[in-house]
């Protein structure tokens, strides 16, 4: 979905494939939405270090073979990213029309499980994934299908 609104999507893993949690069938179409898309997968790769630049994020990639686990000396490679942790979450809250609360019964019903708590916002929120917590990719892509299969 991110890939269909235009959002640049990286997919960095340590794994020797990215989401190998994901079984065979389904591996297929989201490498194909991936690799359709100017997204990109950086495998054998983990997550160094994140520091701001401004309103920004530098993310820092590193190896995780080599001498000491690393064979890039701690820097595999720098990307810029615009904040998206759990803090952008909260923040938005007070925004949104259901002001970031889930009736998960009525989801379990397959009913509205957004209530309009603020009816005169412009957007449903939800967290998904990793935005409040680390979970893996397959619970957060269940995420995403339970909240957007009745939109």
């Amino acid at each position: 979905m991110l890939i269909e609104k235009g959002a640049e999507v990286e997919v960095v893993t340590p794994e020797r494939f990215f989401a190998p949690e994901i079984g065979g069938l389904n591996h297929v179409a989201y490498a194909k939405a991936l690799h359709q898309s100017a997204s990109r997968i950086t495998i054998n790769t983990q997550l160094k270090g994140v520091s701001r630049n401004g309103n920004e994020l530098l993310v820092t990639l590193g190896g995780i073979w080599g001498t000491d686990g690393d064979p890039c000396g701690g820097s595999c490679g720098r990307r810029t990213r615009h904040p998206a942790d759990g803090r952008a979450i909260f923040r938005s809250r007070s925004q949104s029309r259901n002001l970031g609360a889930v009736d998960y019964k009525a989801l379990i019903r397959g009913e509205d499980a957004f209530p309009a708590h603020n009816p005169e916002a412009g957007f449903t929120l939800a967290r998904i994934g990793d935005a409040v917590a680390f979970r893996n990719i397959h619970a957060s892509i269940y995420d995403g299908l339970r909240f957007a299969k009745d939109l």
